[in-house]
């Protein structure tokens, strides 16, 4: 079957085919493991029926809630973390079942809900794994305007991006003379039928706009009609908070910051989130408890000092709080003053190191977010001393405390681990996005993408 085939049936823009598979894949998942693994108290076929309709529904509404919805160009998972969140789901979906179960006084046996995991785990992933390596079959074709150096930046960028091709350049009189590419189409020069027979004979499905002040009147005319012939129009700043989901300084000012609610802290949302983080965290902290004895006499043992770290942060609003970790430094690391940790640092100790990429350093920050001076997810506390400087240096970096500091952020999620100050510009990009966007779901699926880095040690 040639992939292109194969890539329309996977496609469902709004969803509607997946959210129909998924209810059909876990019903029987459900129904076939209980036929085939026959249980005692539910030969009725009517009460299979419902508990297996219940269960599909309680797994596609999870399993979205953890990020696994509708593949496709946008789609943001890896392999591993769509293993992830699909386990994730899957397994909260089946406790769910079993909690109503017990109010029944009714429990599945192992070799049942062995079966229904199973089932139900390769009827949702594999399907989307398909799906992921045959939607990238085809990029989607995109012109820019006009050419200059704004076009040339993001045409570098998408250099590398496998899911758009620029495939021309739209242009008028004020850029013409620097224009020496076979794929530049002029606007002044042609009608507005030639630039839209143009477009289409190239097969581009987008325009991005990156300069929008002072247009032509004509030029203005005939990319104001491009999306009545079906081609979309999208400004350079949307179309890289909506594909690189990050926020792009060159074009944050008050126009975009008023195009959308400023306070996230004064929602609902952020009410459920602090519900989650304390619920999240406790558990987690009361788990982990345990072996703190133990971890601290290793630290010990291989350096001198204190095995716990306590350092001032600025968090939520810019107010100041003491966030505890453990030691993976020399105890005179800082002696003259707070340093950015950089890559192969000499006063990083040999446990340290450990702990670091293991992430096991942070475990006592779940305290600071059981107090509430943190969350599970969130920009990343800095040093006062680091926020003073980046402030005056960077725009828009205050912005960052109108949220509650995390222990993992969307900026380390999508950047490597920062040391100057063009680092924290760029990873301030992911932070204004990850704001801007804030919600519990989108939490859940950071937390998700945050396993597959912890296995890897990527810190």
């Amino acid at each position: 079957m040639p992939p292109q085939i194969v890539s329309s049936i996977f496609d469902s823009r709004n969803g509607h085919r997946w959210i129909f598979w998924d209810l059909l894949a876990c019903f029987f998942s459900l129904f076939l493991a209980m036929t085939i693994t026959p249980v005692k108290t539910l030969t009725f076929v009517g009460l299979k029926v419902s508990i297996s309709i219940v269960y599909a529904v309680l797994t596609t509404v999870l399993i979205r809630l953890c990020g696994v919805s509708v593949p496709g160009k946008d789609f943001s998972y890896s392999r591993m973390e769509l293993f992830f969140a699909t386990a994730i789901g899957t397994g909260l979906s089946f406790l769910c079942l079993q909690f109503l179960g017990s109010l029944c006084y009714y429990q599945f046996a192992r070799t049942v809900t062995a079966t229904i995991l199973v089932f139900t785990f390769v009827s949702i992933f594999l399907p989307r794994l398909l799906a992921m390596e045959f939607m990238m079959v085809k990029a989607v074709n995109i012109a820019l305007y006009p050419s200059g150096p704004n076009a040339a930046a993001l045409q570098e960028r998408l250099k590398d991006a496998t899911n758009f091709n620029v495939e021309a350049v739209l242009c008028d009189s004020r850029y013409s003379g620097e224009l020496k590419d076979d794929g530049i189409i002029n606007l002044q020069d042609n009608s507005k039928e030639d630039v839209i027979k143009q477009l289409k004979d190239r097969g581009v499905e987008m325009v991005v706009l990156c300069e929008i002040k002072d247009l032509p009147k004509k030029t203005e005319k005939v990319l104001m009609d491009l999306p009545l012939h079906g081609i979309d129009i999208l400004s350079k700043g949307a179309f890289v908070e909506n594909y690189f989901r990050e926020i792009s300084l060159n074009y944050a000012n008050l126009h975009w910051m008023a195009s959308h609610r400023s306070l996230p802290g004064n929602t609902a949302i952020f009410s459920a989130k602090r519900i989650f983080d304390f619920i999240v965290a406790s558990v987690v902290l009361l788990l982990s408890l345990p072996f703190w004895p133990l971890i601290c006499l290793i630290i010990i043992f291989d350096s001198k000092g204190h095995p716990i770290f306590k350092q001032k942060r600025v968090g939520l609003y810019g107010k100041e709080f003491t966030v505890y970790k453990f030691r993976t430094m020399r105890n005179d690391a800082e002696s003259t003053g707070a340093k950015w940790a950089s890559k192969n640092d000499s006063r990083i100790t040999k446990v340290g190191a450990f702990l670091r990429k293991t992430r096991i350093d942070e475990l006592p920050q779940l305290w600071n977010v059981v107090k509430g001076n943190m969350s599970i997810v969130g920009p990343r506390p800095e040093v006062p001393q680091f926020v003073n400087e980046l402030t005056k240096q960077i725009p828009y970096y205050e912005r960052r405390h109108m949220v509650p500091p995390g222990l993992t952020g969307w900026a380390q999620i999508c950047y490597r681990y920062g040391a100057s100050v063009e680092d924290s510009r760029r990873k301030l990009e992911y932070d204004l996005y990850y704001i801007r966007h804030l919600s519990l779901l989108f939490d859940i699926q950071i937390i998700i993408k945050t396993i597959p880095s912890i296995m890897k040690g990527s810190r």
